[in-house]
């Protein structure tokens, strides 16, 4: 390739930004090995939550009734994470086996990473908060949820870092819940 001033130009690979998948996600709750861990990944899973908010989650913000927790997130903005059942019920034996200090997983962010870093080195996913968040997206889009819809629940700013985000969502992902107009 030449540029406009007749140089030679490599063109270099976009950086690989990895996003989890649900089959990765199930193999690494399969290779946790406490519920604390299991909680917090399923839980990063299912609500594309940041490292810095899940970090700080107080037992008190967890509304297991509703499926919820209120954290304060990036720009000091209240918001609150979504979890189904299944991350519930790590949710609900952590806080049974675990009596912690005040929060849910009784982690910094560098025992996050550590955690995240030894799963990797075990089942050789890779893995770090962000890219639960990008699976997150990614997989919202998939399952038919719009931007917006995507961008409130994985409390972005804007529908631009949700199509950022999930930019592993491909023509196949869309072809595959394609309907015809003409029947």
């Amino acid at each position: 390739m030449i540029d406009r001033w007749g140089n030679a130009v490599i063109e270099t690979p976009k950086t690989m930004l990895y996003t989890m998948t649900p089959e990765n996600v199930h193999r690494l709750l399969e290779a946790a090995s406490c519920i604390r861990d299991r909680a917090a990944i399923s839980l990063l899973a299912d609500s594309g939550a940041r490292r810095s908010e899940i970090v700080v989650i107080k037992t008190n913000d967890v509304d297991l009734g509703k499926n919820c927790i209120k954290v304060i997130g990036k720009g000091n903005k209240e918001g609150y994470l979504i979890f189904g059942e299944v991350t519930k019920a790590y949710i609900l034996r952590q806080l049974e086996e675990n009596s912690s200090v005040g929060t849910l997983f009784d982690l910094d962010t560098e025992g996050l990473k550590t955690m995240l870093r030894r799963l990797h080195v075990r089942t050789g996913i890779k893995c770090n908060a962000h890219s639960f968040r990008r699976g997150f997206a990614t997989e919202l889009r998939r399952k038919g949820l719009s931007e917006l819809d995507i961008a409130e629940l994985g409390r972005w700013s804007s529908t631009e870092m949700v199509q950022r985000y999930s930019r592993a969502y491909t023509f196949q992902d869309a072809a595959t819940r394609y309907m015809a107009v003409v029947s």
